[in-house]
């Protein structure tokens, strides 16, 4: 299964576009660099990244839906990282053609990276066996040099084939609720939860509308990652205590889940060797 060597990788933008600073323009040198000189990999990017510089809009959502469903449908794309975050990536999903991914024929398996609003997509991604979510800020790896090397790691450690998991950012997450990208088949799977923001309130608010859309009970594992306003706050135990009062799900913590660096890359699920198509 191809990694990241000699591979070739789309960098886009489902979610909010950036402002085009000198800053972000040399980070987004700095990732082209590392992946070709470092792993070979041809690079093609899709100005959905940006913001438009002349009227400050955001790429409009036809046109990210456009350029996802190129790089998933295109056999000889291996990954597709997005660089994007904020609020627009359900905007992207809306404008994909009807049953996308039920009917999208690919053999070869792709990953989708991207982290924040794109917990989106990454579920939504799950319904095709050959996308592979890995939920992962793109830049990081030029931006911590401790995420880079939690990622390089990643690449090294072939994934589990049972491993099973859904969710990321709550706030995000829970846009899929009452739509065909919400994930189906949840029994004995982990769930991924982390908020950059939100009070000890509103959080509390979101666990039990997930508790009213899904049974916890049902699940394998809850893993919290960072709560960022509530970590700053010291109220994290509370959260867990009160989550706890939802479910007997065991409950776990990995802090590199989430916005601050570090970060680690979290795989959604796997494909085994046996899956794959003979070359």
């Amino acid at each position: 299964m191809t990694l990241l060597q000699a591979s070739h990788v789309v960098l886009l933008g489902c979610s909010n576009g950036k402002t085009k600073t000198t800053q972000a323009q040399d980070n987004l040198d700095a990732l082209v660099k590392l992946l070709t000189s470092q792993y070979g990999a041809k690079v093609t990017i899709k100005p959905s990244i940006w913001l438009n510089q002349e009227t400050g809009g955001h790429c409009p959502a036809e046109l990210r839906a456009d350029y996802l469903a190129k790089a998933l449908a295109d056999s000889e794309v291996d990954w597709i990282m997005d660089l994007t975050g904020g609020d627009l990536a359900n905007q992207t999903l809306a404008d994909l053609p009807q049953k996308f991914f039920q009917q999208l024929n690919r053999q070869k398996p792709v990953y989708y990276m991207g982290y924040s609003d794109n917990s989106v997509i990454l579920n939504a991604c799950l319904a095709h066996d050959m996308i592979l979510p890995v939920n992962f800020f793109p830049l990081a790896l030029v931006l911590d040099p401790t995420s880079c090397a939690k990622f390089e790691a990643f690449l090294q450690n072939k994934p589990e084939n049972d491993l099973g998991a859904f969710g990321g950012n709550i706030r995000c997450f829970l846009k899929l609720a009452g739509t065909s990208f919400w994930p189906q088949d949840i029994v004995g799977r982990r769930l991924y939860l982390e908020a950059s923001s939100g009070s000890l309130e509103r959080i509390q608010s979101m666990l039990v509308q997930l508790s009213q859309l899904i049974n916890l009970d049902d699940l394998s594992e809850i893993c919290l990652g960072q709560f960022n306003e509530l970590d700053d706050k010291g109220q994290r135990p509370i959260l867990a205590d009160y989550l706890s009062s939802l479910t007997e799900t065991a409950i776990t913590e990995n802090f590199y889940l989430g916005h601050r660096f570090p970060l680690a890359p979290f795989m959604y699920h796997s494909i085994s060797d046996a899956t794959l198509p003979e070359n």
